[in-house]
């Protein structure tokens, strides 16, 4: 029997199964597996697990059968830091220029008097 999260064989008499409410029967080792599983933890992620070891196996060797061209993405042209600078001071001082112009001063109507 192997444990169902690690995948190490299990020796008769030792370890634990767990039942859970969906009917899955979970076959494990350890303490260990046992509240690793518990956490939701994938066993394909951890290092120390078997299971890990089958699939980091299994990508290298998918790796090395299809090599898969990547497409270079567009990179921006590096503009100096400096030259960065003087464009935002531009920028602003021209919003500033356009708010200015865009308030105008109410004009006040003047009474007559009669």
């Amino acid at each position: 029997m192997k444990c169902s999260f690690c995948g190490k064989q299990i020796p008769k008499g030792e370890g634990k199964i767990v039942a859970s409410k969906s009917g899955d029967v979970l076959f494990l080792c350890s303490t260990k597996c046992e509240r690793n599983h518990k956490m939701g933890r994938k066993s394909q992620k951890i290092p120390w697990t078997e299971r890990y070891k089958e699939f980091k196996n299994e990508g290298s060797k998918d790796k090395k059968k299809e090599k898969k061209i990547v497409e270079k993405k567009p990179t921006r042209k590096r503009v100096p830091k400096k030259q960065r600078r003087e464009e935002r001071h531009k920028k602003r001082a021209e919003k500033k220029a356009k708010k200015k112009t865009d308030k105008k001063k109410p004009v006040k109507k003047e009474k007559k008097k009669e």
